[in-house]
C-alpha cells in the first residue's frame, strides 16, 4: 500500500526546476538553494506529515515572505 502511494503522488522538484522558477521571479539563486534543501530536508512534508500536491504554491508563499520582508532582494526589472 505504501508503495502505491508513492507512485500516486507528485514527485518533488530538482534543484534546476527550482532555481529556473525563483529566477522567473525575480530572486537571488541562494534563496532557491537554501528553499531546496529545506524542503528536501523535510521530504517535502507540510507541518502535519503530508506531501505537498505542488512544490510550486509553497515557493510561491516562500517568495511572498521574502519580499515583504525583504524588499531589497526582489528584482523588480523582472517584474
Amino acid at each position: 500500500m505504501e508503495e502505491n502511494n508513492l507512485y500516486n503522488r507528485i514527485m518533488p522538484p530538482t534543484i534546476q526546476d527550482v532555481k529556473i522558477y525563483f529566477s522567473q521571479k525575480g530572486m537571488l539563486e541562494i534563496e532557491a538553494e537554501t528553499f531546496f534543501m529545506f524542503y528536501e530536508k523535510k521530504e517535502w512534508r507540510s507541518k502535519k506529515g503530508n506531501y505537498f500536491k505542488t512544490w510550486k504554491n509553497v515557493a510561491y508563499q516562500w517568495i511572498g515572505t521574502i519580499v515583504s520582508n525583504q524588499p531589497l532582494l526582489f528584482d523588480k526589472r523582472i517584474h
